[in-house]
């Protein structure tokens, strides 16, 4: 009965301006499905056939579809994303399975993706910390653990950094001072020109050295402006 209530006919469907109608009979190949109104064709059959075609040609079906994506490449990036918008757990188990199914590949580009959206993967992460802190600590402890040496060599990196930046007429004990001060106040002790800015390299003394809390360093991160 239910599938009665579903029948639509081919002159139904004309005069509703639908491209397909129903009548719950099966095609001769035995697909119960929707047909298409300008060729009464069974439209899985029809897909098969797509199917088909596309890949016993697959160079040419592959220059066609780069060539008119090219030629609507906004409007495919639109349709696209609205798709991937309600489609979002069908797009991330089929995600899945590709990384599976291809390991070496899902390397490969994620690796140039990182490359081509360093600064944005970076933002993400600075608002991420910020907004989950104990999530964060959680990670930068498992992180610790499992890199111990990793850790310990950034630390010798950064020590013998500061001891080549630091100048002999720094005065020491006001940056003791400095430090102490700001371990008190629960700040972080940041220096204004970076040790290891992308265009410019500060030295390490008391002139060089500013108090700033937790969020307004990691914002400052190693830039400069003058």
């Amino acid at each position: 009965m239910e599938e009665m209530d579903n029948i639509v006919t081919k002159k139904q469907a004309l005069n509703a301006g639908v491209k397909r109608f129903f009548t719950g009979f099966p095609c001769k190949y035995g697909h119960v499905a929707e047909r298409y109104v300008g060729n009464r064709s069974c439209v899985i059959c029809s897909l098969f056939h797509v199917k088909k075609s596309y890949f016993s040609n697959l160079e040419q079906s592959r220059k066609r579809k780069r060539k008119l994506y090219r030629i609507n490449h906004k409007r495919e990036i639109e349709r696209n994303r609205l798709w991937r918008s309600s489609n979002r757990k069908k797009c991330c188990e089929s995600a899945k399975n590709w990384a599976i199914a291809n390991p070496e590949r899902k390397k490969v580009t994620l690796k140039a993706w990182k490359k081509i959206n360093k600064e944005r993967i970076n933002r993400t992460q600075k608002i991420w910390f910020m907004n989950n802190p104990e999530r964060k600590r959680i990670y930068y402890e498992r992180y610790y653990l499992a890199n111990k040496a990793k850790f310990f060599a950034n630390v010798l990196k950064r020590n013998l950094l500061i001891d080549k930046a630091t100048p002999k007429w720094a005065d020491f004990d006001l940056m003791n001072d400095m430090y102490i001060e700001a371990k008190y106040f629960q700040m972080e002790v940041d220096h204004i020109v970076p040790l290891q800015g992308k265009n410019v390299c500060g030295l390490h003394w008391e002139g060089n050295m500013q108090l700033l809390t937790l969020l307004e360093n990691r914002r400052k991160s190693n830039t400069f402006t003058s």
